[in-house]
């Protein structure tokens, strides 16, 4: 094949591609017209019983007889906000997480974490290479002391219906030493996933569904404890 007709190979399968991307993002915007947070918030404790019993059902193995009143995402943050500096954040922290029995390792973005709220306790799990490496269990005496602030700079509007996403810091005192956690109000991985399809319509309405079960969880928290009540 020539140098013109591979240009013009080369502009059929781009033309084609980007049609291709044009009808997925218009297929998944007319149904997720009709499926958002707002008109499926009513739904919430269908979608949370089913994917508890579901994808999410890792949670209630790891949780065992406890119940599970609300779950949702977080995240160990990296102080610094350099993944090149990670090394040295996780030494200077680890001192601080091994009073909780997290591993430095997860001051860097490699792990899955999720809250878990359960009666009067909060559960913090983390997940590595799709096992159960932590769980950090906050009593209710270690959640009365703890506050609570909306980081300004993660507020995200996301397309197809999925609505704003917050996150938060909780902060907590272990010991005499502050632990520092990211609550989002939203669930965006799930352990044992692999990479989604993110221009399918299952999983945009999937997300949807998520974020009501992130947003019940931190209306519970606040319902629970109203010094954490934020954002609601």
């Amino acid at each position: 094949m020539g140098t013109i007709g591979t240009i013009i190979l080369v502009i059929v399968l781009c033309a084609f591609s980007f049609g291709w991307y044009f009808m997925q993002q218009k297929k998944t915007a007319n149904v997720t017209k009709d499926f958002n947070v707002i008109n499926q918030k009513e739904n919430t404790s269908i979608y949370f019983k089913e994917l508890l019993n579901g994808k999410f059902s890792f949670l209630k193995n790891e949780m065992k007889n406890a119940p599970i009143d609300a779950f949702s995402a977080g995240r160990i943050p990296n102080s610094l906000g350099d993944k090149a500096k990670a090394l040295a954040t996780d030494v200077a922290k680890s001192a601080a997480w091994r009073l909780v029995g997290v591993k430095a390792r997860y001051t860097r973005e490699d792990a899955m974490c999720y809250f878990v709220l359960s009666g009067d306790d909060l559960h913090f799990l983390t997940y590595f290479e799709d096992k159960i490496d932590s769980h950090t269990l906050f009593t209710k005496d270690k959640i009365n002391g703890a506050t609570i602030s909306q980081i300004e700079s993660a507020k995200t509007e996301k397309k197809f219906g999925a609505g704003v996403h917050n996150e938060y810091q909780l902060t907590f005192t272990m010991k005499g030493e502050p632990i520092v956690l990211i609550l989002k109000d939203y669930i965006t991985e799930v352990v044992g996933q692999g990479i989604p399809n993110a221009m399918s319509t299952e999983y945009n309405k999937d997300l949807v569904k998520q974020n009501l079960i992130g947003l019940h969880f931190k209306r519970m928290l606040g319902e629970k404890y109203h010094h954490l009540k934020i954002g609601l």
